[in-house]
């Protein structure tokens, strides 16, 4: 009789195991929890996790603070959309500069449930950047400079100017050095 409650207790605990780890959630590797992002010239920077073989329709959540609504996701936002088993996705522009927290949220292949990350976080260092960008306005040169030589004006000497496109990830009143 006792031998009988070792093997099922034992069967219990390893269907319990087997459970917990069917839903493993996508995890991100980058960027690594409370790293900074390495920008590129253009101020952004590649999302990558791991996706476990019963999970699909990654999406990357990120917000400004490290708690979220459970059924809503407020205050996080999907910030890239990829395909059903992608691997790593670019924000469509670039993230502002400062600490940001993100979680992946998935789905089970049946597609009958959510599947969320824990909350981990990241930083955005501030950067200024060359050309046309998602804050300079309207810009008009995407290389980020623009010559102008009037050689024989109407009226004076002729002239030139040199205007320079660029854009900071920051918040207006932020302090560039």
């Amino acid at each position: 009789m006792n031998r009988a409650r070792v093997t099922v207790g034992l069967a219990l605990v390893a269907v319990l195991a087997l459970a917990a780890t069917a839903h493993g959630a996508a995890t991100l590797t980058y960027p690594p929890n409370g790293a900074t992002v390495k920008l590129d010239k253009n101020a952004n920077f590649t999302f990558s996790w791991t996706l476990p073989d019963n999970e699909t329709n990654p999406s990357v959540e990120v917000g400004d603070q490290p708690g979220y609504d459970q059924d809503t996701f407020a205050p996080f936002n999907g910030i890239c959309g990829v395909d059903s088993t992608a691997t790593s996705c670019r924000p469509d522009s670039p993230i502002p500069a400062g600490t940001h927290y993100s979680f992946m949220d998935t789905t089970d292949v049946d597609v009958t449930q959510h599947i969320e990350s824990p909350v981990t976080s990241f930083v955005v260092p501030p950067m200024l950047a060359l050309g046309c960008g998602p804050v300079a306005g309207s810009c008009s040169d995407p290389k980020g400079f623009k010559t102008f030589y009037i050689p024989h004006p109407p009226i004076g000497l002729p002239n030139s100017s040199l205007e320079v496109d660029a854009w900071f990830n920051s918040p207006d009143d932020t302090v560039a050095t």
